[in-house]
């Protein structure tokens, strides 16, 4: 849990010095055929210590927002949706996508990235081009929002601040696999201190697509 708040503060200091958007000399309208993945959901539901970690059902409800605002839209070129029935290939997907993000950097990288799991999906499919999306944040009980707050306001008369405390914070990471060229032609991510996770998702994807893609 530690580790998943300071990623978030270190994404919120470094955001402004990001670079992304279309991001190779693949242009964007080569880029079709796209075949989706199952999004990546890592929500956090932190009680009134702090303690908590991972909630399948709120990691759940931003999973469905994703695809109902991918079913939706015909501006991308989506034309599939891999559905993978062996957890273990499942896993594996999810955890390249996980890597690739946490380890940032992502301007270097997408000139050269190899996924080799999802890389031999869109093979085995004929298919180029995959959607993968994760998604990261967390939300916190109103018992500990309350004890925050008390402690925010403490540390603000103690002279030690209380701007290092959000309520909630979202962030979401859309990328597209190139497997033919091993890069990423397009990444972006969207961050939303203060909003939890379950109301803005929604938001924050059709942002990117309308940045984009309309």
């Amino acid at each position: 849990m530690k580790k998943t708040l300071l990623f978030a503060f270190i994404l919120l200091t470094f955001s402004s010095c990001a670079l992304s958007g279309f991001t190779t000399k693949t242009p964007k309208s080569e880029i079709s055929d796209v075949q989706r993945f199952i999004p990546v959901c890592d929500i956090d539901l932190l009680d009134k210590y702090d303690n908590g970690g991972h909630s399948d059902s709120l990691s759940e409800l931003c999973r469905l927002s994703i695809d109902n605002v991918l079913a939706r839209d015909k501006s991308i070129g989506l034309t599939g949706y891999i559905t993978i029935k062996d957890t273990v290939v499942q896993n594996k997907v999810n955890n390249e996508l996980r890597q690739l993000i946490d380890d940032g950097n992502l301007k270097q990288k997408a000139q050269y990235t190899y996924l080799p799991t999802v890389d031999s999906i869109l093979k085995q499919n004929g298919k180029r081009f995959g959607l993968l999306v994760y998604h990261v944040g967390f939300e916190r009980t109103k018992q500990n929002w309350g004890e925050i707050v008390f402690k925010s306001i403490a540390y603000y008369y103690g002279a030690y601040g209380a701007s290092s405390y959000n309520e909630a914070f979202s962030k979401l990471t859309l990328i597209i696999y190139d497997a033919e060229n091993k890069n990423l032609p397009f990444y972006h991510f969207s961050i939303k201190p203060d909003k939890k996770p379950t109301r803005v998702i929604s938001q924050q994807l059709e942002g990117i697509i309308d940045r984009f893609w309309k």
